[in-house]
């Protein structure tokens, strides 16, 4: 059976629209319903009862899901036990959620990242990197915890990073910039005018704007010495940076470790 079909029939089952699935997968809605109708002609029974914008499971879908979620987690789990078998010396291949650009800042770490471990970096929204962590095959970083689609997989809690409320010196802030994160509060009660999940583009607009913003205080501590910035009387807030791997996967324990000497993150929240 094709995997790219289960793969469809789990989009479709997670967001119950077709329209929905096709914009997640990069496809058509078209190409999905095809896919969905291969599936079940296939398998000669129907996978989804659809009512208008309500499309549910059936019994027979019902049946389907575990399966089709651990034939997909076992191919990952092979893959990824096949190339550290026999290409130990590939590259890892490794999804990072945007707003976690800021750790790559610290000159050590990266040269850690990019010589001892031997990483390619994609930085992959992270709503899609939750849906789709196939798109990284040897693990994702992400800025909180989530339960994922992928048992083979193990967290590891990597430290916590800091973010403070800050603005542009001067006279008070005349907008909001911010990183749409959940996480975080609102500044003021006015709509955010800049968003963007880079903290070095958040930090560029806001002091080209006399704006306001929760920034990484690793990012803002030396514009705060040179008072460029100042701290606003906001509390902070410190949340938690998780890697997801095989349980086999030795990346995550070095990076824990190298970013604990650059104290990039805190060890406590």
């Amino acid at each position: 059976m094709d995997t790219e079909l289960l793969k469809t029939f789990l989009e479709v089952q997670k967001t119950r629209h077709f329209g929905k699935a096709a914009d997640n997968l990069y496809l058509t809605q078209s190409a999905v319903s095809f896919r969905i109708r291969q599936l079940e002609q296939s398998l000669g029974v129907s996978l989804f009862n659809r009512y208008r914008n309500n499309i549910q499971l059936t019994t027979a879908g019902e049946m389907l899901l575990p399966h089709a979620q651990a034939v997909l987690s076992a191919i990952a789990s092979a893959k990824q036990q096949l190339a550290m078998n026999f290409h130990p010396e590939r590259t890892l291949q490794l999804g990072i959620s945007p707003e976690l650009s800021v750790l790559f800042a610290e000159p050590a770490f990266n040269q850690a990242v990019s010589l001892e471990q031997n990483c390619q970096l994609q930085f992959i929204p992270t709503d899609l990197l939750c849906r789709q962590p196939q798109l990284a095959p040897d693990g994702i970083v992400l800025l909180g915890q989530i339960d994922l689609e992928m048992p083979q997989w193990q967290p590891l809690c990597l430290g916590y990073l800091e973010f403070v409320a800050v603005s542009a010196t001067g006279d008070e802030a005349a907008s909001e910039a911010s990183l749409g994160l959940a996480k975080l509060p609102r500044l003021m009660q006015n709509a955010v005018r800049f968003c963007s999940p880079q903290p070095e583009v958040v930090l560029n607009w806001l002091l080209a704007n006399n704006a306001c913003a929760y920034l990484p205080s690793c990012l803002v501590e030396r514009h705060l010495l040179t008072q460029q910035l100042q701290r606003l009387p906001y509390p902070g807030f410190r949340i938690p940076v998780w890697a997801y791997s095989p349980a086999e996967a030795t990346w995550p324990d070095a990076w824990r470790l190298h970013l604990e000497s650059s104290a990039t993150l805190l060890s406590e929240a």
